[in-house]
């Protein structure tokens, strides 16, 4: 070293001391734990911010649930959940609007008004045998209130708290379903149905990320609740 580095380095040898102290304290500081996170959705809206999250908190490790079964759906056996905006009777303290999915519907391919026109107005599946989810209570998915706008009642034949055993009704053919884009992306198409968009088109399917209560929450899931805010705040 030259003298003037000698110089140098007595001046900011203090400082580099310091700046490798605070970046050891704040490795050790890392938060640690692990989110339990479910979902009765497609994860597909928030896996970018997932690894973007996973990247700035190493220590932190999560455990996915897919809903299956509404029975399970409970803020004590989750941290958080990713659901429709009709979900706000779960026991979940606060959300977060995350995006919109577009809403469309499950046909039998046969029973469709128009299969090449693929837009059609809810009356003409007025007989057509549908299938909902129940949401506790005897209570059916709210998205069916759109019948009442079209001055009927759908025949609802099947009720299921299983969006896996709904998915699969309306996969089979055997039943007309509401859907959304995110959902609809993950059927396997058998020649038995077909997607298709509703005429007159209604508003997008809001999607959330809803959290357990404030008291409730671990340091990691607090930790993932501030970093999602930031990342989704003014959607």
């Amino acid at each position: 070293m030259t003298a003037q580095g000698q110089k140098f380095y007595s001046h900011i040898s203090f400082a580099l001391q310091e700046i490798t102290n605070a970046a050891n304290e704040a490795k050790n500081l890392n938060i640690q734990g692990n989110i339990v996170l479910g979902s009765y959705l497609s994860l597909q809206p928030i896996i970018p911010a997932l690894e973007e999250f996973a990247s700035v908190n190493p220590d932190i490790t999560f455990t996915f649930l897919r809903i299956s079964d509404l029975t399970y759906v409970n803020s004590q056996n989750m941290d958080a959940l990713l659901c429709y905006e009709q979900s706000d009777g779960l026991n979940f303290q606060e959300r977060l609007y995350i995006t919109s999915a577009e809403r469309v519907i499950i046909a039998p391919r046969r029973d469709l008004p128009d299969p090449e026109n693929l837009r059609f107005h809810l009356q003409e599946l007025k007989q057509e045998p549908f299938v909902s989810l129940q949401w506790g209570n005897d209570r059916i998915e709210e998205i069916f209130d759109e019948f009442t706008h079209h001055n009927f009642i759908p025949n609802v034949r099947y009720r299921t708290n299983s969006a896996l055993f709904k998915q699969e009704l309306m996969e089979s053919g055997l039943a007309v379903g509401f859907s959304n884009s995110l959902l609809a992306s993950q059927l396997h198409p058998a020649g038995k149905y077909i997607q298709a968009a509703h005429a007159p088109q209604t508003a997008l399917i809001k999607i959330f990320l809803a959290w357990r209560s404030a008291d409730a929450r671990s340091p990691a899931a607090e930790e993932f609740k501030k970093f999602m805010t930031q990342k989704f705040a003014g959607q």
